[in-house]
Parts: C-alpha cells; sequence; structure tokens
C-alpha cells in the first residue's frame, strides 16, 4: 500500500480527500526527480529530517482550517514528503544495515507503513476529523526529534572522503566493540569504484547490472501495485458487506489493519531465513489463487458459503503483507549502485504512486463495464504473471554484499 494510505472515517472528509488524491499524486511526480538529485549529494538522513518538515505542515493546515482548498495544500504538503521518504528510507536502511539483517531492517519500511495504517483506523474510528489530523501529526513530531540523532549513512560518509566520521557512524550502527575494519575497507573500495565510473544517468543506465536493477525495481513495484492490493483494501468493507458479515465499516478496516501488521512482522522476521525470493514467490502464487476463487464466488454468486470472501481476503491481505509489500521496497535499497540509486529509486517510486493511482481511479469503472469478478481474475492474471517474473529474474539477495548483488546483476543470475 501507498504510505498516504490513510483513511478519513467521516464522508464528507473521506470525498474530499478522494478528490485531492490526484493533486496529492501530482506533487511526488513533480518532487521525486527533484529528490533523485538531492539523495546523490546529500546525506539521506539529512534528507529525511527535511522532509518530516512538509508532512507536519501538512497536518498543521488540516488542524488550522477547514474547506476543501485547505485539505488540497494539506494533500499537496503530505505527497511531496510521502513520495520523498518513500525514495530515500528504503536506501538509508539499507546503508546503514549489515548484510546479515539488511531484510529484517528493509522490511522495517512496509511494517511501519501498516501500523501508521492501522493506528489511523483506530483513532479515526473513535475520534473526529480534527482529533484525527492531530493524532497523526504527534508520531511526525516524535521522528522530527528522533531523526536528529541518527548518523550518517558510512557510505555517503567515505564519498566526501570523510573517513574518520564514517568509522564513528560504524561503531555507532554496530557497537562500541566492533572490528570495523573489514567492513569500512569494503565500503571505500565500493565508493572508490562508483567514483571512478561517475557518469550521466544515460551512461550509467548503459551499465548491464543498473540496467537489469532498474528493470527488476520497476517490475517489482508494478506487480505490487498491479495486484489490485489497493483495490481491494479500499473496497473490503463491502466485500465483507456481500459476505453477509455483520462488522462496520470502520471495524473491518481495523481487522484487515491488524492482519497486514501483523503479517508484515512476519515477513521482517522471515527475510532473512526464507529469502526474497521465496517470499515474493508464495505471495504472487498464493494471491493469484485467493483472486481467482474470490472471483468465481462473485460470478456464480454462491449460496451457503459467505464465509468464503472472507478468507479470501484475508488470505490475500497476509501473503501480500509477507511478500508483495515489504520486499519491493526492501529490494529497492539493495539492487542499486550509488551512481544509479538516486534515479533509479526515484523512478521505482513514481512507478509505484502512479499506479496506486491508476488502480484506485479504474477500479469501479472497470467493475461497472466487465463486473466485479473478471477484475478480480485480471488482478490474479497479473499475480501469476508476477510470480513468473519473480522466478525467471529476481536474484536471492539474502546475505549478499552490494558488491555481490552488482555481480549478480551483470551476469544475469538469480542465485
Amino acid at each position: 500500500m501507498a504510505m498516504g494510505s490513510t483513511m478519513c472515517q467521516q464522508d464528507v472528509g473521506c470525498e474530499l480527500r478522494k478528490r485531492a488524491y490526484g493533486v496529492s499524486l501530482l506533487s511526488f511526480i513533480e518532487g521525486l526527480v527533484a529528490m533523485g538529485s538531492m539523495i546523490s549529494q546529500l546525506d539521506a538522513a539529512y534528507v529525511l529530517r527535511g522532509l518530516a518538515l512538509p508532512l507536519a505542515a501538512s497536518w498543521v493546515v488540516i488542524l488550522a482550517a477547514g474547506g476543501a482548498a485547505a485539505l488540497y495544500c494539506a494533500r499537496l504538503l503530505a505527497g511531496l514528503a510521502v513520495g520523498g521518504i518513500s525514495a530515500v528510507a528504503p536506501v538509508y536502511i539499507a546503508e546503514i544495515a549489515h548484510s546479515s539483517v539488511r531484510g529484517t531492517l528493509g522490511s522495517f519500511f512496509q511494517l511501519m507503513i501498516t501500523i501508521g495504517v492501522l493506528y489511523t483506523y483506530c483513532v479515526g474510528a473513535a475520534a473526529p476529523y480534527h482529533a484525527l489530523a492531530g493524532a497523526c501529526l504527534a508520531p511526525v513530531v516524535v521522528f522530527c526529534v528522533a531523526f536528529f540523532f541518527m548518523p550518517e549513512t558510512p557510505s555517503h560518509l567515505l564519498t566526501k572522503g570523510r573517513r574518520r566520521d564514517a568509522v564513528r557512524a560504524l561503531l555507532r550502527l554496530r557497537g562500541a566493540q566492533y572490528d570495523y575494519r573489514d567492513e569500512i575497507a569494503l565500503l571505500q573500495a565500493e565508493v572508490d569504484e562508483s567514483s571512478r565510473r561517475k557518469a550521466s544517468v544515460r551512461d550509467v543506465l548503459r551499465s548491464p547490472a543498473a540496467r537489469r536493477g532498474l528493470l527488476l525495481s520497476l517490475g517489482l513495484m508494478a506487480i505490487q501495485q498491479l495486484s489490485g492490493i489497493n483495490a481491494v483494501v479500499f473496497y473490503t468493507s463491502t466485500i465483507f458487506k456481500e459476505a453477509g458479515s455483520s462488522l462496520s465499516p470502520s471495524a473491518a478496516a481495523i481487522v484487515v489493519g491488524v492482519v497486514m501488521a501483523a503479517a508484515t512482522l512476519a515477513s521482517s522476521l522471515l527475510m532473512d531465513r526464507l529469502g526474497r525470493r521465496a517470499l515474493l514467490l508464495l505471495s504472487t502464487a498464493v494471491m493469484a489463487v485467493a483472486l481467482a476463487v474470490l472471483g468465481l464466488h462473485i460470478h456464480l454468486a454462491l449460496q451457503g458459503v459467505g464465509w468464503l470472501p472472507l478468507v479470501c481476503v484475508c488470505v490475500y491481505i497476509v501473503v501480500f503483507s509477507l511478500g508483495m509489500g515489504p520486499v519491493p521496497w526492501l529490494m529497492m535499497g539493495e539492487l542499486f549502485n550509488p551512481e544509479a540509486k538516486s534515479i533509479a529509486s526515484a523512478a521505482s517510486v513514481f512507478t509505484n504512486y502512479l499506479l496506486v493511482f491508476v488502480i484506485t481511479k479504474t477500479f469501479e469503472p472497470m467493475s461497472s463495464a466487465l463486473g466485479t469478478a473478471v477484475v478480480y481474475w485480471i488482478y490474479a492474471g497479473l499475480c501469476a504473471a508476477g510470480a513468473v517474473f519473480v522466478f525467471f529474474l529476481v536474484p536471492e539477495t539474502k546475505g549478499k554484499t552490494m558488491q555481490q548483488i552488482q555481480e549478480m546483476l551483470a551476469t544475469g543470475k538469480t542465485s
């Protein structure tokens, strides 16, 4: 799901947010290319601290003013911040994490998204509109304060020739007793090699490793959204209602949020044990089956099995949260060498949010024209195609150094 997928429980607020969604999308379409250039010049921690300010400002605008115009302005600010954070945070995590735990830490990005969504669902179910805005502002303030104490990444410090500072940052991240010499030597070698290959974007993308990394990242982001996750989650309350569930829309949303957060937490624990490919293959294959069965139930209007749609939706959300939810964000931070990272990450995030907009806006027209069952079958087919994409093209990056990953990409190997 997109980071900005928070929900207002009031009908008027929800409608305004739907109208503002396109405006919000435009903000990070315009801002991500600039963000891609910024990250190549600035440290990711510095950029993240700066992006927290427009995010906080968006909630202040909502608290201070009312009406559609204020909401449009707030969503523009939030869209810029969310788009930038989505491009920078996975890169920052990948650069500070040791290869042995990079999968677990990288999956925390999606975990925090699901926890944030669940937090918003719970507060929104019990609080009025402005109280919800205030509750959403509080975590942003905590982030602003906490991130001032986060170190710059050792890789970035080495690119600036600040080796002593890079060693200090590494010791802060690994512990004062850590023997940093081998890791700092490896990072220095990667930085030196990157500086020798310094070139234009066009030259960078002539590299087989960079081209394949970009293809894989864009493909995973496309599969994540073309699986229909936002359409399924957005219409979960309708599915529950048609299945005969007595849950209110807010209660259904909370149930979905709990399931997504719990499954994403499980994914973070499994990421460095099972590997990325296994979770992606499990996720796409089971999602395809769940959506196909859900479409069949709707098409045949089956009686006496009202529980079946609920099971399909829950299974779909669980396996999405295990694989297709966190892994594309994690691998976006793993696949690119330093000179390709800025533009490639920006392109990946742009693709993701563009498809969020497309899927959300086309679900109802497609359902009206083709029938809801057919739409779910289309999503099922896209999930199956995603499983094929993963099986033949996506490499296993578990436990690999950045240099080893680049060598795999250059040679086309998947393991």
